[in-house]
């Protein structure tokens, strides 16, 4: 398994791999953070093969894995709420201002779950600590570290020149700064694209929303895509937040943590047996990353959109047994974002 190296694999069409087969119809992951599991997966979940669901540091302090509480749904404030506060803080935080030629430097930790049936094989769990440089203005390379990774780094440079597929990005062993690729074409990292009105903004998710899922699970899932190694202004970012606060199917769950090990409060939704949750810390409201977790409940109904289904979906005997409810599938924390004016530069 492998936490793709591109910040945008590209979009959305890029998410080939899905977690179950009962979900590749329905479920997308995120780009640049995908869920990688083979058809070894699939193949196991749909038979009742014994698996193992392991995620890297996902642990308490006790040692046991984070799962989800029965009763971990808050009952003194509600999803829109927790959402109007995150809007609040964000339109407080002070604006970065790239110029032309700069850099948005990115930082975070994120850990995906592995499966691996009785004999240990499969795809094991990954956990990376990521640095990430990429162009504010885009037209140019960026570039990728991990600590604790092979090599000296990866150079993420996109070609839409409809030659030949575009090559996969290597680790290099070396990285000469002063020599980047030329002729990328990727999108800015420092977006001023988006609406700072909270109907336009609402309007912008649901329009720009690519996937097979219903419109109000997309657009929600869009709230994530779009924030993920991307700077939004504060102004947009707050109208983000309350435009979310509006998408129905949402729930508050206490008693969360991110993948650094700070305490959180997550919004989710679910939907076909994932949840999409975006943390925020619980007294400043300040966004923390996401995370999708296996969940199985069905009380949310989505209106619109295409279904294969004729009768109400539900999980597999094997699908609970082998995808336990509550087990995180994968975490994203963001650390931190600066304006920096080469790659490499911290």
């Amino acid at each position: 398994m492998n936490i793709p190296a591109r910040r945008d694999l590209p979009g959305h069409e890029s998410r080939k791999q899905h977690l179950m087969s009962e979900l590749s119809t329905l479920h997308r992951t995120p780009p640049r953070r995908r869920l990688f599991f083979s058809a070894l997966a699939a193949s196991a979940l749909a038979t009742g093969t014994a698996v193992a669901l392991i995620i890297p540091g996902l642990h308490d302090e006790t040692g046991r894995p984070h799962e989800l509480a029965p009763d971990a749904s808050v009952t003194l404030a509600g999803a829109p709420a927790v959402l109007v506060k995150a809007s609040q803080y964000a339109a407080s935080e002070p604006e970065l201002k790239p110029a032309r030629g700069q850099f948005m430097y990115f930082e975070s930790k994120s850990a995906q779950s592995g499966i691996l049936d009785e004999r240990g094989q499969g795809q094991p769990p990954e956990a990376s600590h990521r640095h990430v440089w990429l162009p504010a203005f885009g037209g140019q390379a960026g570039l990728l570290r991990e600590d604790g990774g092979q090599g000296n780094g990866t150079w993420l440079c996109h070609k839409n020149d409809g030659a030949t597929p575009p090559a996969e990005e290597k680790v290099e062993e070396e990285i000469d700064l002063a020599k980047p690729p030329t002729g990328c074409e990727d999108a800015p990292a420092y977006r001023t694209d988006l609406p700072t009105d909270v109907k336009a903004m609402k309007d912008w998710l649901y329009r720009n929303s690519h996937g097979g899922n219903p419109p109000d699970v997309q657009a929600f899932v869009t709230v994530g895509d779009t924030i993920r190694e991307a700077y939004v202004g504060p102004k947009s970012l707050a109208a983000m937040f309350k435009a979310a606060a509006e998408i129905p199917g949402t729930k508050v769950y206490d008693n969360v943590t991110d993948s650094a090990g700070r305490p959180g409060i997550a919004v989710g939704q679910t939907f076909h047996g994932v949840r999409h949750d975006l943390i925020f810390d619980p007294e400043t409201f300040k966004y923390l990353g996401e995370r999708q977790v296996v969940d199985y409940d069905d009380s949310f109904h989505p209106s619109g959109g295409k279904s294969p289904e004729e009768t109400p979906w539900q999980p597999s005997a094997e699908m609970r047994k082998n995808m336990p409810e509550g087990k995180v599938l994968f975490m994203s924390a963001a650390l931190r974002v600066a304006v920096v004016n080469e790659v490499g530069q911290r």
